[in-house]
């Protein structure tokens, strides 16, 4: 698994990256809570910032449409190094 932002991690099987929160099942299974899935690393990357933005306002730790701007260009600079060895 791939540790990407927040407690969020990425997992994948042959067909699929999957994205949630991990946990241990009963059977001693690391599985995701609230699994999404995506064909590319990129979008799942995409997804978990418009997440993080969201979770942010929900939580009223982001108040104010320049905060959201400023976080939100912080994380595409953020993401945007990681990913640019992906763009293949």
């Amino acid at each position: 698994m791939i540790e990407l932002i927040n407690g969020y991690y990425a997992g994948a099987d042959s067909k699929q990256y999957i994205v949630g929160r991990p946990y241990v099942g009963k059977d001693q299974k690391t599985r995701f809570r609230d699994p999404h899935y995506f064909s590319t690393m990129t979008q799942a990357v995409k997804y978990l910032a418009a997440r993080f933005l969201r979770e942010k306002v929900a939580a009223k730790e982001i108040t104010t449409l320049q905060e959201f701007l400023r976080e939100a260009k912080r994380l595409r600079e953020d993401f945007t190094r990681k990913l640019e060895e992906l763009e293949v």
